[in-house]
């Protein structure tokens, strides 16, 4: 599993400046994963995950 997720990340061509394909894949890998998956407007891939609430 790791492997494979490996390979995937690690095929498409990515460029300095140009890597919207690993972009993309590293988004269709974490999408069910975490809470909040965008683009900044530096072309960033921010993923959030959010903790459970505190406890009191």
């Amino acid at each position: 599993m790791l492997l494979d997720t490996l390979k995937t990340v690690l095929e498409p061509f990515g460029a300095s400046g140009r890597e919207d394909a690993i972009a993309n894949k590293i988004s269709d890998i974490l999408s069910g994963s975490v809470d909040e998956l965008y683009r900044d407007n530096m072309g960033s891939l921010i993923a959030v995950k959010k903790g459970l609430p505190a406890k009191s």
